[in-house]
């Protein structure tokens, strides 16, 4: 009987490791013919673990049946998973299946023009499901077979009802770092439960035009990105909040090339802001083209030589948004030192800045996590009290230690002597702290798009540039980004001076805010979608 147990237990983790092999196979056939969508694998072992208990219920399940259906319905999925992945160098979304259903024809016509050129996905994904079918066919009847139908099923019950319930969807969104099993039912569960359920129409838009400026910098280049989280720029003195929450960055203003103004958040949650933030994408609603990564800042950065950072204090799961992970040469999140990264709070970005080495093309994103709900959780520096509400004197107080935070970055990068350097700050989106009787920022509501923008350079021609821009949004800010680059982006579908505020989803399936500027800096109209 011990004996076996011991041998179904070697089985289910064979099984384990075989649902995976797909990752790992594909990763050395990218590597090795050189393609295009550098392929990433979970590094993370915690991940596999989770992957067990599948592997001990197709091994046994009974009917046997049940697990050979099974089976062939992951390796369906799976060979759907990775062959958009070497066609479209990105992990498939819930949109993803929509859009294949929308278009289903065309689909159906480049399948069949790209059959023989993507044939090897068959065989990379097909071989280790014949390994687990061998497995399953050869397996015996035990007293376990009831739990291994309940994990069976369970796992694809948990996933399904997970998906709806989580904060706005997100987890219908494909992590590139993870197994794609497990991207590949989210996936599934995410389009059949989220997508169809709450579902804009979809806009047709002609693609982009990226064009090569052929600009080549010849002298040192630092580009660093910081991305905020959650500030108010009408809590901070910079921005002439009564309270001094900021005297750091205030007295960094008094620096000539120092500018700070407020700006406009690109969605009102981090997941859809992200997208903005790092892809040159205009309309809320270009859902296809936000999906292709064709303008993603990782992907420029990389193509003109420069070493690129993504450094986090937040969790990986906004990768999803942020996109272009095969272009990021270090890539480190909270993820990848959670004790550490709590322990050290905003520190952690400096800590993990110490560990690099920087070349003389650097292009750095810098991801914090302050002030993020519950602000009482960060140190102050100064401590508030006496407000009506408590949570604003959290805040502000939490606001003087994201201070001495942002002003250590900022004076880590601004004293390059060779070469430029360029320092842009940008918060994700604002937390709103008694507007309009709002707290928080899940609304979809122009307020909550409000952002404090900071920026230093002692490239003159760029800081004019940046002065010029009337509440530069993310999208404007990218869009100069690129150029620093090398890169211009022409859109046939631009309306002049309107632009968009994406909803708690970036493709703009749960709404979003249309807007435009004036020739007068002032927004003369929102329309809310």
């Amino acid at each position: 009987m011990e004996l076996k147990r011991s041998k179904m237990a070697l089985h289910a983790i064979a099984v384990a490791l075989l649902l995976v092999a797909p990752d790992l196979v594909y990763a050395v056939v990218c590597h090795s013919f050189q393609h295009t969508g550098t392929f990433r694998v979970s590094h993370d072992p915690k991940v596999l673990l989770l992957i067990i208990p599948l592997g001990i219920g197709l091994i046994t399940a009974r009917p046997k049946a049940l697990s050979f259906t099974y089976l062939a319905f992951l390796c369906l999925i799976q060979l759907g998973q990775f062959a958009h992945i070497a066609y479209f160098g990105t992990c498939a979304s819930a949109h993803s299946v929509y859009m294949l259903l929308y278009e289903l024809g065309d689909v159906i016509r480049e399948s069949a023009n790209v059959f023989w050129q993507y044939a090897y996905i068959i065989p990379v994904v097909v071989t280790p499901f014949v390994g687990i079918a061998y497995l399953i066919r050869s397996s015996e009847r035990c007293r376990l077979h009831l739990v291994g139908t309940i994990l069976l099923i369970g796992t694809i019950c948990a996933i399904g009802t997970r998906v709806p319930n989580r904060h706005r969807g997100a987890a219908c969104c494909p992590n590139e770092i993870r197994f794609t099993i497990n991207n590949s039912l989210k996936v599934l569960w995410g389009y059949l439960l989220v997508m169809q359920s709450n579902m804009v129409s979809i806009k047709k838009y002609i693609p982009y035009e990226v064009i090569d400026t052929g600009y080549k910098p010849d002298a040192p280049v630092t580009i660093v990105y910081i991305i905020g989280e959650s500030m108010n720029y009408n809590h901070m003195s910079l921005f002439g909040y009564e309270r001094d929450t900021t005297p750091n960055l205030k007295r960094l203003a008094t620096e000539q090339t120092f500018y700070h103004t407020p700006g406009i958040a690109g969605g009102i949650v981090t997941l859809s802001s992200c997208k903005f933030m790092m892809n040159i994408v205009r309309e809320a609603d270009n859902s296809f083209f936000k999906c292709a990564n064709m303008t993603n800042l990782f992907k420029f950065a990389k193509s003109r030589g420069f070493k690129t950072f993504y450094l986090s204090a937040q969790t990986e799961h906004l990768l999803t948004s942020i996109a272009g992970v095969h272009y990021i040469d270090v890539l480190i999140t909270k993820d990848s030192n959670i004790a550490k990264a709590r322990s050290m709070q905003e520190d952690y970005l400096r800590y993990l800045l110490d560990q690099q080495t920087f070349t003389d093309r650097n292009f750095i994103v810098l991801h914090q996590w302050c002030i993020h709900s519950p602000y009482n959780d960060f140190p102050n520096i100064k401590k508030f009290s006496g407000s009506a509400e408590a949570r604003v004197d959290e805040y502000d107080s939490a606001m003087t230690y994201n201070d001495v935070m942002i002003t250590r970055l900022f004076e880590r990068f601004n004293k390059q002597k060779r070469g430029k350097f360029y320092i842009i700050f940008a918060s994700d989106h604002n937390e709103l702290l008694g507007e309009d009787g709002l707290y928080g920022h899940s609304h979809l509501a122009p307020k909550v798009a409000d952002i404090p923008v900071m920026i230093q350079s002692n490239d003159k021609a760029f800081m004019d540039e940046m002065r010029a821009i009337f509440k530069p949004n993310h999208f404007e800010i990218a869009t100069v980004i690129a150029k620093l680059l090398g890169y211009e982006i022409r859109n046939p579908n631009e309306e002049p001076d309107t632009f968009y505020i994406s909803g708690a989803e970036y493709s703009g399936k749960f709404g979003y805010i249309k807007y435009r500027k004036s020739s007068k800096d002032r927004i003369v109209e929102y329309l809310l979608f």
